[in-house]
């Protein structure tokens, strides 16, 4: 007999309560050191709670908002406010890719030619 699952649930749009939630709770456990495990084990919850949370693909109780808001050292109401924009953070979806300088000058050095600025 085929085993049955259950359909993941598509995300929560960015602009949702829940997404608002998601990147807040991210940023601020981040901001704190934490990981989601570490996390988990203050609020109490399991940790893929945490990471369904952070992925927008979970609805999340009162309670539940009020007791990692609480943790994250915030209450819930700033947990659902819309995520001020980065401006010293990397955002996640970019660590890692080079800046437009660093692909500028892999560019002129794959060419055998150093791009120099001069400046007046």
């Amino acid at each position: 007999m085929p085993s049955k699952s259950t359909p993941k649930r598509e995300p929560a749009p960015m602009s949702s309560p829940l997404g608002r939630i998601a990147v807040n709770v991210r940023r601020r456990r981040k901001a704190m050191g934490l990981t989601q495990a570490g996390l988990s084990e203050l609020v109490p919850c399991h940790p893929t709670y945490v990471s369904q949370i952070e992925r927008r693909t979970t609805n999340i109780s009162v309670e539940r908002l009020e007791g990692l808001a609480k943790v994250l050292g915030v209450d819930a109401l700033t947990l659902m406010q819309p995520p001020k924009p980065l401006t010293d953070d990397i955002p996640a979806d970019l660590a890692g890719l080079p800046s437009a300088t660093d692909s500028e000058q892999m560019q002129g050095s794959k060419r055998g030619k150093s791009r120099r600025v001069q400046r007046t």
